[in-house]
């Protein structure tokens, strides 16, 4: 069960990192923060284009060399996963 469950996360990882680049990149904080303080992190490194589809993703421009956020856990491009985003992105 272990094995499959390290899969899975690392299949998913594999998944979120790849894609061709759109301009855009989805942070992820801590999934217990709400929208407010992930957009605030996301802000203190850099221009913020909006949150995503969960309180805890926030949707940041990929042109820019910005720092890690405070609480960040991932950074990726947001076409791996466009179900999570507003149309458009």
């Amino acid at each position: 069960m272990v094995a499959v469950t390290l899969l899975s996360a690392l299949s998913l990882l594999g998944i979120l990192l790849s894609g061709k680049a759109t301009g855009t990149e989805a942070l992820l904080f801590p999934p217990w923060w709400d929208a407010d303080t992930s957009f605030l992190a996301a802000a203190e490194t850099g221009p913020v284009l909006s949150t995503g589809g969960l309180p805890f993703v926030v949707l940041v421009p990929s042109n820019i060399n910005r720092n890690r956020a405070r609480g960040e856990w991932l950074r990726f491009h947001a076409a791996a996963s466009r179900g999570c985003f507003p149309a458009g992105v």
